[in-house]
């Protein structure tokens, strides 16, 4: 599937608004309630798929992170971007905070 113009531009306003809430709980509510909508009924794995593989590990929170992994979990079969982002999180989690133990359980394995 090739990704259009309002296809792209969604996935910039889905990483654009993570940012803008005032609090860790609003911005995680976000990503759950994008990404469920978009994975219920099995209807968008096209462009949550897109969204893992554009998406820029470094400018999120760990704990915005693990939600991204936590709800497209029981989907990973159908999402083959999703392992690279679960390496890149784990990289960046070595490197930032020297730990991995949140990812437990998170990976494609």
């Amino acid at each position: 599937m090739e990704i259009k113009g309002l296809e792209i531009e969604f996935i910039n306003d889905f990483y654009k608004r993570i940012g803008e809430f005032k609090t860790i709980d609003s911005s995680l509510d976000y990503v759950f309630d994008t990404l469920g909508d978009l994975l219920i009924d099995d209807k968008e794995y096209n462009l949550v798929d897109e969204i893992l593989k554009r998406m820029i590990v470094e400018n999120f929170s760990v704990n915005v992170l693990t939600s991204v992994l936590t709800i497209t979990f029981i989907h990973r079969k159908k999402l083959p971007s999703r392992k690279d982002f679960y390496q890149k999180v784990e990289n960046y989690s070595l490197i930032k905070d020297g730990s991995t133990t949140f990812l437990i359980g998170l990976n494609d394995d």
